[in-house]
């Protein structure tokens, strides 16, 4: 197996292990946020007490759209094939230029995995669309840069 083919499965697995602790935070929040509201003591003035309550159910919505968002980046990331080979930058690609690697998956932004940055990015990003169907050796142009397309794994 090649450095990247290595590099690739620890990037995807950090990025399993963040998105599984996005959802467990946003679990944690609604819960707390349904603690609050059920706890919430009905007090002479009414006006107060439903203006809590309602404070808390919106703050448990809200906490309920970042949980599904997380579920839909779970998604998207078990939709990936990462024992594909790949001619042309398509989903689940790892991409090597001289400017950065770039893995095509969901939008997550930089991180770390052993010391090398990986830039995790979608097919709707700027970026992501730029590089999207490139082969090897193809230069593209970004941001009024030229980036070339060094390996895709």
């Amino acid at each position: 197996m090649s450095e990247l083919s290595t590099l690739k499965i620890r990037v995807y697995r950090q990025l399993q292990t963040q998105v599984q602790q996005k959802i467990a935070q946003a679990e944690q929040a609604i819960a707390a946020a349904i603690e609050a509201r059920d706890g919430e003591t009905k007090s002479s003035a009414g006006d107060k007490f439903e203006t809590g309550r309602a404070m808390m159910q919106l703050e448990q919505q809200r906490h309920e759209v970042q949980r599904s968002k997380a579920f839909q980046l779970s998604a998207d990331l078990e939709r990936l094939d990462l024992d594909a080979s790949y001619s042309t930058v398509t989903p689940g690609a790892l991409v090597q230029t001289e400017r950065g690697i770039y893995f095509i998956s969901i939008g997550m932004g930089k991180i770390m995995v052993d010391a090398q940055t990986v830039y995790c990015i979608s097919i709707q990003s700027p970026i992501g669309k730029a590089l999207l169907h490139q082969k090897e050796n193809a230069i593209i142009s970004f941001q009024n840069k030229s980036l070339t397309v060094k390996k895709i794994v």
